[in-house]
């Protein structure tokens, strides 16, 4: 019956989101500056698109590698039990992790683009973010070596498409000063 009521609750915001999404633009949109706005414009749709792939990726690619991986470990002494609610809070916690480790190469734009990091700043701490991407995904993701790469081998990339996303925010936002 909980598991039954969870799918639900998701399916139900799932569907809601678009009303919700508009309903706090609408609150939103009236506090901000038209520059502000046309951020908010860039920044939402990329960032529901980001987040979708994350969770694509997540559900497809890394949740199979990983239940096939802990269910390789049965024998005849040991017999795997799955119930539902366990197999939806695993791939629940999966999708959304991945989802919200996606939106990495927008955060490294924003930051960018408010002047808390630079191109340079983002390329010379790049040994230190490695490190942190592993670290990261030791945690969100299962105790197992494949899911934890499979997590930190797309946000290396993630990483790298985000100092490129942030040399380009930073020679637009250098453009005007220039002139």
């Amino acid at each position: 019956f909980v598991s039954f009521f969870i799918l639900t609750l998701w399916g139900a915001l799932v569907l809601a989101s678009p009303f919700l999404l508009y309903e706090i633009w609408a609150f939103v949109a009236g506090a901000l500056t038209e520059k502000e706005r046309r951020y908010v414009l860039i920044f939402w749709p990329l960032s529901l698109i980001f987040f979708a792939a994350g969770c694509a990726f997540g559900y497809f690619v890394v949740a199979p590698v990983s239940l096939k991986f802990f269910l390789s470990f049965s024998s005849e002494v040991m017999i795997p039990l799955i119930t539902v609610s366990r197999y939806l809070s695993f791939v629940g916690s999966l999708v959304i992790s991945f989802g919200v480790v996606f939106e990495l190469p927008l955060i490294l734009w924003f930051l960018t683009k408010i002047g808390v990091a630079s191109p340079a700043f983002l390329s010379q701490k790049r040994k230190h973010a490695l490190v942190l991407i592993f670290i990261v995904s030791a945690i969100l993701t299962p105790p197992d070596v494949f899911s934890q790469l499979l997590m930190a081998i797309p946000l290396i990339f993630l990483y790298e498409t985000g100092v490129v996303l942030s040399r380009l925010a930073h020679s637009t936002k250098a453009r005007p000063h220039s002139s």
